[in-house]
């Protein structure tokens, strides 16, 4: 090989080298960028199911049985204490 060769192969591979580190710094911040966001969606999700069970709980203690007797106390509700039935003899219900 000659001497003229030889600087050819050299700039081609020294070219090839720095555009491979160059690419690979490239990727190597694009996917740290990649992570960053993926661990604050992470922290965002956990954040809304935190959110949500909160307010599941909210809501269940809202309309609990306790909440609804405190209503119907407030409403002036009382207890049914003796339930009387109609019989009826016929099929039909209501007649003209």
């Amino acid at each position: 090989m000659t001497n003229k060769t030889l600087k050819i192969q050299y700039v081609v591979f020294s070219t090839l080298l720095i555009l491979s580190i160059f690419t690979y710094v490239i990727q190597v911040g694009a996917l740290t960028q990649e992570n960053y966001l993926i661990e604050n969606y992470q922290k965002e999700i956990n954040s809304y199911s935190r959110e949500s069970n909160n307010l599941e709980y909210k809501f269940l203690q809202s309309n609990s049985f306790f909440e609804v007797e405190n209503i119907a106390q407030e409403l002036n509700f009382e207890e049914a204490n003796r339930v009387s039935y109609i019989e009826v003899t016929g099929s039909e219900v209501v007649v003209k």
